[in-house]
């Protein structure tokens, strides 16, 4: 259920065919919506049945397999798979239940892309000093693609990187498992369109060590262990491990900001826990160029600094964002309208911007949270445009030499793009067209 136009499910679907599990993909949108996910599938015995889910697909169903984006609890579809007692999963259950490795998973509202892809290139460049010298290490979850059509590679001596989203650990409270290494980076309340409640969301994060055995460790950062104790989330047996920034770190980075340090604390203390040294791990993170979306380094124009951080896609991610810079930034924020608090941004964008251009379905909201923070500061220059390209050939006129133009929207990109890869690549090309 849930195929998605970004082949979100085609991982899963292939796997189950090539198990010769009889397989039917459903999914709301159309063939043509659906193109390249289908294309993918080309070849295999699977029906599809598209543009609407029907209830008589259940009928003979002896497994429902759910895309996270489906959001169950307002899902017709599901519950009537409930009624018929038709048992439901996920593509992040099933590697799960059928994965030999070792599992280190990480989670968080920020930051957990960047320390899963720290923690997967620190453990893949020392394969040969790792405990019990496994064959390989892999990558997936939330980041790239489905790991599933590996599992037949896998092996008990091998570890497997997992970043792994609420929507992902919602699933996997079903199956009371948990990865043998948890990484919880930061929580705040987002998704809560989804989850109802901060309490819900935390749950739902909390899964990632709920089900841990007492030789599991759970690495837990200050801000998160913090919020965990006062919400009263219950801990288990495991080992726990509660990090902050190591000075070992300082000045050693290529990636910038501060939480870009607690992200590689983190890869650093799962290092160790594999039994690598600190030089080592050290060294390994300092090569370490960030990923596509994540505070990239665009070009510098006329003396300016250009910045694509489209994957911030939450009010947290962009205050996270402004903090990484020294001075005042030029910010270009706004997109898809969701039920989020912008107070805590609006206070980081009076400390940290001379000027915001406010775009998108939610950019008035933006600007009267700003106009109504708190702040010792001045406010800052405040412009609404209703169309992407002119924000950010405003951006240009606006910026003057020394300073950081940063594309940090706070917000999903669904009002006017696919996703957040194709709203950053536009501000890529837009700005590396300048001449």
């Amino acid at each position: 259920m849930g195929l998605g136009r970004f082949g979100g499910g085609v991982g899963v679907s292939r796997w189950l065919a090539e198990q010769n599990a009889k397989v039917i993909v459903t999914d709301l949108a159309n063939e043509s919506d659906l193109a390249s996910s289908i294309e993918e599938l080309q070849g295999l015995p699977i029906e599809f049945h598209l543009g609407a889910h029907d209830g008589r697909d259940l009928a003979a169903a002896d497994l429902l397999v759910v895309n996270p984006a489906v959001d169950k609890a307002k899902s017709d579809f599901v519950r009537q798979a409930r009624t018929r007692g038709i048992p439901i999963t996920s593509e992040i259950n099933l590697f799960v239940e059928h994965c030999p490795a070792r599992i280190i998973g990480i989670t968080g509202s920020t930051g957990k892309s960047t320390t899963a892809a720290m923690i997967f290139d620190v453990l893949y460049a020392h394969l040969s000093s790792l405990n019990g010298s496994p064959h390989n290490v892999w990558l997936g979850g939330n980041i790239g693609e489905s790991l599933l059509p590996e599992l037949a590679r896998m092996s008990t001596s091998d570890f497997v990187v997992l970043e792994l989203s609420s929507f992902q650990l919602e699933d996997l409270a079903s199956l009371q498992r948990s990865p043998h290494i948890a990484v919880v980076t930061n929580l705040s309340p987002i998704h809560l369109d989804r989850h109802g409640t901060f309490e819900n969301y935390l749950h739902a994060k909390a899964q990632i060590f709920a089900h841990q055995a007492s030789d599991d460790v759970l690495l837990l950062s200050e801000q998160a262990a913090g919020v965990l104790t006062d919400k009263q989330i219950p801990l288990g047996g495991q080992r726990q491990i509660i990090y902050g920034q190591a000075a070992e770190l300082a000045g050693r980075l290529n990636v910038i900001g501060e939480h870009n340090q607690h992200n590689a604390t983190a890869a650093l203390h799962v290092g160790r826990l594999l039994g690598l040294s600190d030089s080592i791990v050290v060294e390994e993170l300092s090569k370490f160029a960030g990923l596509p979306h994540r505070l990239e380094f665009v070009r510098t124009y006329e003396d300016a600094r250009y910045y694509n951080d489209s994957k911030a896609t939450t009010p947290q991610a962009t205050a996270t964002a402004l903090a990484a810079f020294e001075g005042k930034v030029i910010l270009i924020c706004g997109g898809c309208d969701r039920p989020y608090d912008y107070e805590l941004l609006a206070s980081a964008i009076r400390e940290r911007a001379r000027a915001v251009i406010c775009f998108g379905e939610n950019r008035a909201k933006i600007a009267t949270y700003i106009r109504r923070a708190p702040a010792a500061t001045p406010l800052p220059t405040i412009k609404s445009v209703h169309e992407f390209n002119g924000g950010i050939n405003l951006a240009r006129r606006l910026a003057r030499p020394g300073e950081v133009v940063l594309f940090s929207p706070a917000a999903a990109s669904y009002d006017a793009f696919v996703n957040y890869e194709q709203r950053g690549d536009h501000f890529k090309t837009i700005v590396n067209n300048w001449i």
